[in-house]
């Protein structure tokens, strides 16, 4: 018997334009409503997010939760945001959080989410790193990451943890935090933490979407320049992922991507 599981969506981003605007507005009609953002305080103001659904990562509450207040913390330390989110989100199984430019086809979220729902994983991503650089190596020398045997790294843009992992990692961060002042090694980002933690924890899995889903999706990336949807054919966009997506003129065009 194949098991449902609960996801609840957290869409994390430390500004809000309208291309924030418009892919939550996709994300928000596919769940229902039950989505929900996290946004890094320290940028941008608190009027420009989503009412009701908009939960603040500002220092008081990184202070509150024993976390090392790191720089960028929105970016450096995205966990950060899925600790937030469990305070508020309702009875789930699994997050998937993704980035605020980040563009998934399915050709609808709501599809995406049907699938995910029958997969067991602990931790999925797009990509795993299954032997990290020096850098990544460095940031998990600290000595309250020895215990982890298998070092791993990944793609953090989309990702989607279980609960127990979730409550594992504040576990693990909260320790980490309270050794790193003064530490003389780099702070371990988000992926390197996760993926480190599904890979080593007895009975949890570490998997990529593609592998955990019936059929692979196809990853655009782009770094250099504003990306659009008008750049792809849409006989190319079934079972797409797009980052970052900045375009937003191209996006309102196509009218087959409305949401399901």
């Amino acid at each position: 018997m194949i098991t449902s599981h609960r996801i609840q969506v957290v869409f994390r981003t430390h500004r809000w334009t309208p291309v924030q605007d418009f892919l939550f507005d996709q994300i928000r009609e596919a769940t229902q409503g039950s989505a929900i953002v996290v946004y890094d305080a320290s940028h941008g103001n608190a009027q420009d997010y989503p009412r009701d659904v908009s939960y603040p990562i500002d220092l008081a509450w990184v202070q509150r939760k024993g976390l090392f207040p790191v720089k960028k913390w929105g970016w450096r330390a995205g966990d950060y945001a899925l600790y937030r989110a469990s305070e508020v989100c309702g009875p789930y199984d699994h997050m998937l959080m993704l980035d605020s430019d980040v563009f998934v086809h399915w050709p609808g979220f709501a599809g995406f989410l049907q699938e995910l729902a029958e997969v067991e994983d602990d931790f999925l991503t797009l990509h795993v790193e299954q032997r990290p650089g020096p850098r990544r190596l460095a940031m998990l020398a600290h000595p309250s990451l020895d215990t982890f045997a298998q070092k791993r790294s990944c793609l953090f843009r989309l990702i989607r943890a279980s609960k127990r992992l979730v409550a594992q990692a504040l576990l693990t961060r909260r320790a980490y935090s309270e050794s790193f002042h003064g530490s003389p090694f780099p702070f371990a980002n988000d992926a390197s933490i996760f993926a480190t933690l599904a890979a080593s924890l007895p009975g949890y899995r570490l998997s990529t979407f593609d592998q955990a889903l019936s059929f692979p999706m196809d990853q655009r990336f782009h770094q250099t320049e504003p990306l659009g949807l008008g750049d792809f054919p849409a006989d190319q966009m079934k079972r797409a992922v797009i980052h970052p997506l900045t375009a937003l003129e191209d996006l309102r065009q196509k009218e087959n991507l409305a949401p399901n």
